[in-house]
């Protein structure tokens, strides 16, 4: 699955999944490995 062509907008999905999940009281740690892309979501469990 590819990425949008507009290379302007690139990257601002991501930006906007980072967001929400700040507001949520969680953390998103994001790395490149060997041309390897990785996304941590760390979220709080609630009750």
């Amino acid at each position: 699955m590819k990425a949008g062509k507009d290379k302007a907008r690139q990257g601002i999905s991501l930006m906007n999944v980072q967001q929400m999940i700040t507001e949520s009281g969680g953390k998103m740690i994001y790395a490149t490995d060997n041309q390897i892309f990785r996304v941590t979501v760390l979220l709080k469990k609630e009750g």
